[in-house]
């Protein structure tokens, strides 16, 4: 397995950035909570809310797999097995194209982060139909789902974060991280194209592994971003189609001089994105304005170790409550060998 702390020799050095967002007096780090934790050695790459209130997450190690967090609010919360995936060793990205029908992409890894071109694919998983409706799981049960194969998407290379697009959610966007562009998938008839392609998405220079455009949310009618390893996240506006709205171009919303690497992100009503560092073990916040600030764990903390993504509930009442997936630290063990399994974390931002 590769260890990525022998390519971040800064994170041994680097320290939490914590103070209060500009105008607020919040306490910091935020409150948070364990909601479950998985085996040693499971990373859990990405997450969605269902309108049930219940949180799906995908796994890339040690199986591809999506489970389910049943009643995530309860201190008596429930995983279930949603789909196990057999031609790809891990799943990344997944988002909500239909009312509770959702799409994921996945490939295969030789170790984290280094992917094998060509082997990427993407599903449609529909719980629409089905009963999986809260105060109706018993733990480490399985339900009956079978993912539906939208198609193959070989000229991909290493596809990872995805959103829908608000004026036609059946298509959504795809982050490539390895081409540095976009494509433009849609779900209905399987028809892929690249639709952004912009300097800013490309691997940065001197950048250890082979990573770009990382993460991907769309709110409105921009997309925002991150590259990895340049630590920035941008901004792009596109039409109901996902190409680049005419005059429009990319907009560099921060650079996080602090973080080793960026993920993926979360977006609050209030405009205020919230990063997923990964190798840092940090989550960020960040303003309209730009202001940053680490608001949650540190490089040598284990309370998010290894986040990956992160994503608000859409229960009665954790619509505040961020949900953050963590990889255990498995690409850059916590002090150089601290690893453990990945968990679902609840922060309360209410107060921020």
């Amino acid at each position: 397995m590769l260890l990525l702390a022998v390519l971040f020799p800064l994170l041994a050095f680097a320290s939490p950035v914590f103070h209060a967002r500009h105008g607020h007096g919040v306490s910091l780090p935020l409150s948070s909570r364990v909601v479950h934790q998985f085996p040693s050695h499971t990373w859990l790459e990405n997450i969605v809310a269902r309108s049930t209130g219940d949180l799906l997450v995908t796994a890339l190690i040690p199986t591809a797999a999506i489970y389910q967090i049943s009643d995530p609010t309860s201190d008596y919360s429930s995983i279930s097995l949603i789909a196990n995936f057999t031609t790809v060793n891990g799943l990344l990205g997944i988002t909500e194209t239909k009312p509770d029908v959702f799409v994921v992409v996945g490939g295969n890894f030789t170790s984290p982060g280094v992917q094998v071109n060509g082997t990427f694919s993407a599903w449609e998983v529909d719980l629409s139909g089905s009963s999986q409706h809260r105060h109706h799981h018993h733990h480490n049960s399985k339900h009956d789902v079978s993912p539906r194969l939208i198609t193959a998407l070989k000229p991909a290379a290493f596809l990872n974060g995805l959103g829908s697009l608000p004026q036609n959610p059946t298509a959504v966007l795809i982050s490539d991280s390895a081409l540095g562009v976009v494509w433009r998938l849609d779900t209905v008839t399987g028809k892929f194209n690249k639709a952004l392609d912009f300097p800013e998405m490309k691997v940065a220079p001197g950048s250890p592994l082979a990573i770009g455009v990382n993460g991907l949310r769309i709110k409105n009618d921009t997309l925002y971003f991150t590259n990895s390893f340049e630590r920035a996240i941008y901004s792009v506006r596109v039409d109901g189609d996902g190409s680049v709205t005419p005059g429009g171009g990319v907009k560099k919303v921060v650079e996080i001089k602090e973080a080793a690497f960026l993920d993926d992100i979360a977006i609050g009503e209030d405009g205020t994105i919230w990063a997923c560092e990964n190798v840092g073990n940090r989550l960020w916040s960040v303003t309209p304005s730009g202001t940053y600030a680490t608001v949650l764990g540190g490089v040598n903390e284990t309370t998010v170790a290894g986040d990956t993504a992160a994503a608000f509930g859409r229960g009665n009442s954790d619509g505040k409550t961020l949900y953050v997936v963590t990889s255990g630290a498995l690409a850059a063990p916590v002090n150089g060998t601290y690893v453990e399994g990945g968990k679902v974390v609840a922060v309360d931002t209410s107060g921020y």
